[in-house]
Order: structure tokens, then C-alpha cells, then sequence
């Protein structure tokens, strides 16, 4: 196997300055508590790792990619409370079929202002929905199965 990350498979680089900008191993047979040290990865777009089998929690290092647009970590079976008020330039996110629980409001709204998509379906997230007021981009939310309450406008 190449010393080089941008030659390994499910790795998007950027061209000419050869950054990790993506990280695409869906559906990969990767089983474990979640990666950490995310932080040294500052040009990372794109990030899929759904339907593993990943558990544990996100780890604060995630929050330090600055430059996520596309999280995707579904159908997994990763917990803990939800915790992503870095990602703030996030379009979609995917976190349906896991074991995440609490609210949500640490979250929400400091990432929702660019946010289009947002899955959270098959969790067991709790509380008030009054958090997604001010997502005015949203196209796509899902909150079902879970436990949350409250009105969305």
C-alpha cells in the first residue's frame, strides 16, 4: 500500500496542493469506536462512513474541520450526545440509524444556518424541535423516531 493517503482507496484529494478534502468508505466493513484527530484534516468537504459499524461517540476533534459541508455517519451504532457546533459550513448531514440521545440544542442552531439536509431519523434524541426555527435553507428534515416535542414552525 502507497505511504500516500491521496493514492488509497475511498480518499479524495484536492488537485495540485494534495489534501484530503473527502473521505468516502461507506458501506466498507469498518468496525470500531470512531476515528479521532480529525483536526489535522482542516480541507475536509465531504465525510462518509455510513453503513458501518462504527460505535462510541463523535469525538470534539470533528468539530475543528471547519470546511465539512457533507457528514454522513448513518446506520451505525455510535452514541453519546450530539455535539457538532463547529461544523457551521455543514449542507447535509446524516446521522439517522445510530444511538445518539439527549437535545439537540447544542447543535442547533449554531450549525443550521447553512444546513439543507438534515437526517436524524431512529435515534433517541429528546426535547424541543424549537431549535430548527432558524434554519431557514432546510429542504429536508427528518426527526422521526425519536422523542422530541414541541411545535416547528
Amino acid at each position: 500500500m502507497s505511504s500516500n493517503p491521496c493514492e488509497w482507496y475511498g480518499i479524495l484529494c484536492s488537485n495540485g496542493e494534495a489534501r484530503i478534502i473527502g473521505i468516502d468508505l461507506f458501506n466498507s466493513n469498518i468496525s470500531g469506536e470512531m476515528f479521532n484527530n480529525f483536526s489535522a484534516l482542516t480541507h475536509l468537504q465531504h465525510h462518509d462512513l455510513s453503513t458501518n459499524t462504527l460505535n462510541g461517540v463523535i469525538l470534539d476533534y470533528l468539530n475543528r474541520c471547519h470546511n465539512l459541508v457533507y457528514l454522513n455517519l448513518s446506520h451505525n451504532i455510535l452514541g453519546g450526545k450530539l455535539m457538532l457546533t463547529g461544523l457551521t459550513s455543514l449542507e447535509k448531514l446524516d446521522l439517522s440509524t445510530n444511538r445518539f440521545h439527549g437535545e439537540v440544542n447544542y447543535s442547533f442552531p449554531a450549525i443550521c444556518h447553512k444546513l439543507v439536509v438534515a437526517n436524524l431519523l431512529m435515534n433517541k434524541f429528546w426535547g424541543s424541535i424549537d431549535y430548527f426555527d432558524g434554519c431557514w435553507n432546510m429542504q429536508y428534515l427528518d426527526l422521526s423516531s425519536n422523542n422530541f416535542s414541541g411545535l416547528f414552525r
